[in-house]
């Protein structure tokens, strides 16, 4: 869609999409969009979500180094957490 569009460049995507995160970042134009910065917000606190959860999360530490970004934090709630990732080369 971006290419498509013309965007090369985004400076933040905010990812919260209901546990498609991940299929989502798996078909992003990698090659061709560069993003500053993304929000991905995960679920933490129901008992139905948490194994969703531990997955989601464990795709998103390997799968974002990969594509050359750095988790920098979590931010919210106990229950509702945004992970921050950020291109590697903009973090010193």
């Amino acid at each position: 869609m971006f290419p498509n569009i013309g965007w090369t460049h985004i400076d933040l995507i905010s990812l919260d999409t209901e546990l498609t995160e991940p299929h989502i970042l798996i078909a992003f134009p990698w090659e061709t969009v560069q993003v500053d910065f993304f929000l991905i917000e995960r679920i933490t606190c129901c008992d139905e979500n948490k194994e969703n959860d531990r997955r989601r999360l464990a795709f998103l530490q390997i799968f974002m180094p990969l594509m050359g970004y750095r988790h920098m934090e979590n931010i919210g709630q106990p229950v509702l957490i945004d992970d921050v990732y950020a291109r590697s080369d903009l973090v010193v």
